[in-house]
């Protein structure tokens, strides 16, 4: 094995696929689990990515419609319906999240060393 460990041969798909097989055998053993998880990209594929700036208008046309109750004025220039998003934008929602809820685990995401090193983060 490479000195980088599995980490190059592993992805958000094939984890979520063992992740889920995981879950479904601790709580047929064990009953209600708390899982540990470290800030690894496939750890925390999110699935409700919302537009950014690097988005194209209509993407973020279509988000403001459906997310933002208020009236919008969609000829504002991109910035300002980048910040009404900003203004709305619900709380991330991890694939790894949904399946723990699936089996009524319990998930702790631990920080990376560096958020805990930088307050700023």
């Amino acid at each position: 094995m490479e000195a980088d460990g599995y980490h190059g041969n592993f992805d958000a798909a094939k984890f979520e696929k063992w992740f889920l097989t995981l879950c479904k055998v601790l709580k047929e053993k064990y009953g209600v689990c708390y899982i540990h998880m470290d800030g690894a990209s496939y750890h925390k594929r999110q699935i409700n990515k919302d537009p950014t700036m690097k988005s194209n208008r209509a993407e973020i046309m279509n988000w403001l419609a459906k997310h933002v109750s208020k009236d919008i004025d969609f000829t504002q220039v991109k910035t300002k319906l980048v910040k009404i998003i900003d203004e709305h934008r619900p709380k991330t929602e991890y694939q790894t999240q949904k399946i723990v809820v699936e089996y009524d685990h319990l998930l702790y995401l631990l920080l990376h060393i560096t958020q805990l090193n930088n307050p700023q983060n």
